[in-house]
């Protein structure tokens, strides 16, 4: 992990001429079809009303629409995956079979009775305007699934020779006292520990980046032998 090069390279998609022209045409979008979330270029502080003079609601009825039809054919009243294995000797064996299904009715449990599903809907409403939607899993309280649809404002994407999604940085504004719950007291910025002594709400940049693992070894069970591996940097300055 080089973390300086890390940081020139979300510096240099953040300045990227692509970004801003994006960013330009995702602020006009949210703020036609979904004012309450239009913070992409015109940022307002926390807790102000928007004011976006609009002279039709229909943007923020086609959004809703949008989401509400394709959450109900993705997602709702159906299972929408299923693990399965390919080889067909397996497939075919009855104790396979059970185990795999033991295994699909605890997932699907586990992943409805969770978030996910206000989640994922809040990530089909921005494909209506933006086209493009994040989202992250994590462990929650009780080792339960955490699923979190990100900002794309705060989401920078990057990708390979072949147009494919490699690298993922993620600017997740957490204060001190988040920062401590979530990755310890020790070794931290004397500008958080500051913050902290202060019981001060001042947000820092975390950034959290998932790239291609240089140690990737195919159908290795060690962890730090993944495909991709995640990172987190925090940025207490310009």
């Amino acid at each position: 992990m080089d973390i300086k090069k890390d940081l020139k390279h979300l510096k240099a998609l953040k300045n990227s001429e692509e970004r801003l022209n994006a960013e330009k045409n995702w602020q006009s979008g949210a703020e036609f079809c979904n004012p309450p979330n239009s913070d992409i270029t015109s940022v307002s502080s926390k807790g102000s009303r928007k004011s976006v003079a609009r002279v039709t609601d229909v943007g923020i009825k086609a959004r809703r629409k949008f989401a509400s039809n394709l959450f109900g054919y993705k997602i709702g009243g159906s299972r929408f995956f299923e693990y399965r294995v390919k080889d067909r000797t397996l497939r075919d064996n009855e104790n396979v079979k059970r185990w795999l299904s033991d295994v699909n009715n605890i997932t699907y449990q586990e992943i409805m009775s969770s978030n996910f599903p206000n989640q994922v809907y809040l990530g089909y409403s921005e494909l209506s305007y933006i086209g493009t939607t994040a989202m992250f899993i994590e462990k929650g309280d009780d080792r339960a699934l955490n699923f979190k649809t990100q900002n794309i404002a705060k989401t920078y994407v990057d990708v390979d020779s072949k147009g494919m999604v490699d690298t993922v940085f993620m600017v997740l504004p957490f204060t001190a006292r988040q920062i401590e719950q979530e990755f310890g007291e020790t070794d931290l910025p004397d500008k958080v520990k500051t913050a902290l002594d202060n019981a001060s709400m001042e947000e820092f940049d975390v950034i959290h980046c998932v790239k291609k693992n240089p140690d990737y070894k195919a159908g290795s069970l060690n962890p730090k032998k993944r495909k991709y591996y995640g990172s987190y940097m925090l940025q207490c300055g310009n």
